[in-house]
């Protein structure tokens, strides 16, 4: 069976789901390794799942493999995560070669909690390619394993810190991963809701350095696009913000998308304020929960 598991785990999401809609032919171990790469993946095996669904999908495949493998048999893997959090801790769980479930927080349905199957060890030389990618297995002694909850708690501390309330909150330098990673054409807006004034303001120090960079991109557009050969989606909205942070007005989903595109471009540039980092990991928070509610 450890040769399926390998085998399913270079299976696109596709392909994962069409060979699982044939487990009528396998045996119920067979059928148990199909449930758990599904589960690792957030995979819905009745239809496709959308992003901002997957969340929901990977507690309700959980909950079925927890059936099946016995929830006794899972431990958590100590704190919570948020709506968005739980997304990034799921793509950098889901190829780990770890078998976990994602559940949804008894008391709160805005949190989330990882919990890892306790019978599943992981080889050290499979530590060794998630960690230092280029690594032959050759690396690391294949007959030693390690914990499997102690592999995943390392993976996602690299990318988490403790936050309050017992909660997992990203490290700063994965907040600009996630604006960098930022796409506009995971937005879809009609012009109602794209136009519709938000309850929001900003402080007057940001304020100032949005407009600082909204004016510079005015300047730099050209040079910007023939340099990196992407497109500023939103350079005829920078004057519109422009007006709205300097004279006031009512600020806008549009707005929100032209200062995710500021931050995107800038965040690396040495004129840029890291301050700003809060504002657009908000924006960023604030759109998934738009989509989700």
């Amino acid at each position: 069976m450890i040769d399926l598991h390998e085998t399913i785990s270079e299976f696109s999401d596709e392909k994962l789901l069409e060979k699982y809609a044939e487990r009528s032919e396998y045996t119920e171990e067979a059928v148990k390794i199909y449930e758990a790469e599904i589960a690792k993946r957030g995979l819905d095996p009745d239809a496709e799942t959308e992003t901002e669904e997957q969340a929901e999908a990977a507690t309700k495949i959980g909950s079925a493999m927890v059936k099946t493998l016995n929830r006794e048999n899972f431990e958590s893997i100590g704190r919570y995560f948020s709506k968005v959090d739980i997304m990034t801790a799921n793509a950098i769980l889901r190829d780990s070669n770890i078998t976990y479930i994602v559940e949804k927080h008894k008391d709160d349905d805005n949190l989330y909690d990882i919990l890892v199957y306790k019978n599943h060890d992981v080889p050290r030389s499979r530590l060794g390619e998630l960690l230092f990618p280029g690594l032959h297995r050759g690396d690391y002694e294949v007959d030693k394993a390690m914990n499997a909850l102690t592999l995943a708690q390392t993976l996602i501390e690299e990318h988490f810190e403790a936050g309050s309330d017992n909660r997992h909150v990203l490290r700063k330098s994965d907040i600009v991963d996630r604006i960098k990673s930022f796409s506009p054409y995971d937005i879809k807006l009609c012009d109602k809701s794209a136009n519709e004034p938000l309850d929001v303001d900003f402080e007057n120090r940001e304020k100032a350095e949005l407009i600082k960079l909204a004016e510079m991109l005015l300047d730099e557009t050209d040079r910007i696009e023939e340099e990196t050969g992407r497109i500023v989606f939103f350079h005829d909205s920078l004057e519109t913000l422009i007006g709205k942070l300097k004279n006031g007005g009512d600020i806008t989903r549009t707005d929100f998308l032209a200062i995710l595109e500021i931050c995107q471009i800038y965040c690396d540039d040495p004129r840029y304020n890291p301050a700003l980092n809060s504002i657009a990991a908000s924006i960023l928070d604030f759109f998934w929960n738009d989509v989700v509610q």
